[in-house]
């Protein structure tokens, strides 16, 4: 027969979503610092663009 799994002890469950929290906010820290990278690198094309076009002209 299977043994129905146990629930955690309300410590041990506390402890879980800290840590859940703490992951989250790492998650979210990483994922700031990718949205501002890929803003300098289309500012960078942007520029590039802009330059490209104005000495065509």
């Amino acid at each position: 027969m299977n043994e129905s799994p146990k629930i955690p002890s309300i410590e041990t469950r506390k402890e879980e979503v800290r840590r859940l929290r703490e992951s989250t906010k790492q998650l979210d820290l990483f994922i700031l610092s990718l949205d501002d990278m890929i803003a300098l690198v289309e500012s960078d094309l942007g520029v590039q663009q802009r330059e490209r076009l104005q000495s065509r002209a």
